[in-house]
């Protein structure tokens, strides 16, 4: 408890003096670095105990140091590494996220190597950790399932390529979650009060087109700016759900005296703050706003966002044509002086922008978000293990154990037509990292030289095969309790995350011992 509340506190205080902003994602802080911080002491304190059995508190300390420091450093990089990867993201508070888990990560590793070796040489005032009933029976399982793998290893092997074979498919029919309103729950007041909105006033999803305009404005720019707006509510017309409102609506309000121009300049005496809507004089921009349906699909979204920009930019491109042909009249007659010398007029710079345009394009990055992510979180998992073990080729196996439940978990997602968002996206990079293979590794290969292949499996089986299910145990109960959330992706990134863990138990304990059955020479045989 004393390595949790240290490891949070810390963080939160490294995260305010670093001015970093936490978003919608960083509520997660807490849980995460509390199951990080229990599975890492999880190995730390079983490797004691069973030490306490034969020597004192110093030596017991000073031994359990000398063999997990490695292990327990490299685990906690890997764990760091995978939360790293979510810097490739475009999404601000994905990526945010990704700085506050990778910095609260590190911490969990230094104040969990400055506590617990004091508080185990602090002498007879710490008790021995003691038992569970469970043990036992644990202890049992962990050697038959050694047994089995080393009695039918062909068939062991073929029942995980079938798994993976039936749900790999999966993975290129992956859905991507398209309203943003299923991010909560039906019964939260912002999904209730969004259908409210949508039901009995009209679209909610705010954005505009922005574009720019002369100094003076004059009649007959105001009179192309009708023109648009009328080709806007066209739309409508064809079935598409979009209001359309610009500053020619106010203008062109009944009586309509005189040009336009002079329609303006009556209205920003009368109504200046609704002019402000519309028209920014100092910075010569005026805007056309939109609203459009918010509990719709993205690709319907994005379809409109590019209908109405190719509205806009041909509306625009031939306004411009027209001035330049004005402009190139005017020289050729020399009229209104007129002369070779004649600036031609620019091109309008006109935008579609606002929340609804950048949520659509937030969750239409989502996929490619999660491939990134995933690529360089298998990249550093590699490369964390190349260094830690000094070998390619353990790297790339210990990779293996890693990849296999996040294909069984994402590729079921696209079987089942569960869709993706912003919380899915993060597994299959933060899942990389969550796993135990370099303390079975390293006690496989302490063990190999003097005891053989099939021995040292069932060495580390039976040595890091409990604290690897404790640990898996204390990860799998600490992401469900993100299942509580009002927000959807929240519960989502945690119950997905767990059958993630349960998935790498079961790759810890059967497929990484298959795959060092595989590829490791027995130095006993000849």
């Amino acid at each position: 408890l004393g390595i949790v509340i240290a490891s949070v506190t810390c963080t939160r205080a490294v995260l305010v003096i670093a001015g970093v902003q936490l978003s919608m994602v960083s509520s997660m802080l807490n849980s995460l670095v509390t199951v990080i911080s229990i599975s890492t002491t999880t190995h730390i304190i079983l490797y004691y105990r069973e030490l306490r059995s034969e020597l004192d508190q110093h030596a017991a300390t000073l031994r359990t140091l000398q063999e997990l420091w490695h292990p327990v450093m490299w685990t906690v990089i890997a764990i760091a590494v995978g939360f790293a990867a979510l810097l490739v993201s475009d999404i601000v508070p994905v990526r945010s996220f990704a700085i506050m888990m990778t910095l609260g990560t590190l911490i969990v590793l230094l104040v969990t190597l400055a506590v617990l070796p004091a508080t185990f040489a602090s002498g007879s005032h710490v008790p021995i950790p003691g038992k569970i009933r469970m043990e036992d029976a644990l202890d049992r399982l962990l050697e038959k399932m050694a047994h089995v793998i080393d009695r039918h290893p062909i068939g062991t092997t073929i029942w995980c390529l079938v798994l993976v074979a039936v749900t790999a498919p999966g993975l290129f029919i992956m859905q991507i979650e398209t309203d943003f309103s299923r991010n909560f729950r039906e019964s939260s007041p912002i999904v209730k009060s969004l259908k409210f909105i949508e039901t009995h006033l009209g679209p909610a999803g705010s954005w505009n087109v922005s574009f720019d305009v002369p100094d003076p404005i004059t009649t007959e720019f105001l009179d192309s700016t009708r023109e648009l707006t009328d080709r806007l509510h066209e739309l409508s017309a064809a079935g598409i759900e979009l209001d359309v409102l610009s500053l020619n609506d106010g203008i062109d309000i009944p009586p309509r005296l005189g040009n336009a121009a002079k329609r303006l300049n009556t209205f920003m005496n009368k109504q200046p703050e609704m002019v402000e809507e519309f028209y920014n004089p100092d910075r010569q921009r005026m805007r056309i706003v939109l609203r459009s349906a918010e509990q719709q699909p993205t690709d319907v979204k994005l379809a409109q966002i590019q209908q109405v920009r190719e509205i806009v930019a041909g509306h625009f491109d031939k306004q411009h044509a027209l001035d330049v042909a004005r402009v190139a009249a005017a020289v050729v007659a020399g009229g209104a002086g007129g002369t070779a010398n004649t600036p031609m007029p620019p091109p309008q710079s006109a935008t579609a922008s606002g929340l609804f345009v950048l949520m659509a394009h937030i969750i239409d990055s989502l996929l490619a978000d999660q491939i990134r992510s995933f690529i360089g979180a298998s990249m550093g998992t590699v490369v964390c293990m190349w260094i830690a073990f000094r070998s390619l080729r353990i790297g790339l196996i210990a990779l293996v154990p890693n990849v296999f439940p996040i294909a069984l978990v994402t590729g079921s997602l696209g079987l089942l037509n569960v869709p993706v968002n912003i919380g899915t996206a993060m597994i299959a990079s933060v899942a990389m990292g969550f796993t135990c293979s370099v303390h079975y590794i390293a006690v496989f290969q302490k063990s190999l030289p003097e005891v053989g292949l099939t021995r040292a499996l069932q060495v580390a089986q039976s040595g890091v095969g409990k604290a690897v299910v404790l640990a898996h145990i204390a990860l799998v109960a600490g992401f469900m309790v993100l299942t509580v959330s009002e927000f959807i992706p929240l519960v989502y990134f945690g119950a997905l995350l767990s059958l993630s863990m349960i998935g790498g138990l079961i790759s810890d304990l059967v497929l990484l011992p298959l795959l060092l059955r595989w590829t490791t020479k027995d130095p006993t045989r000849p």
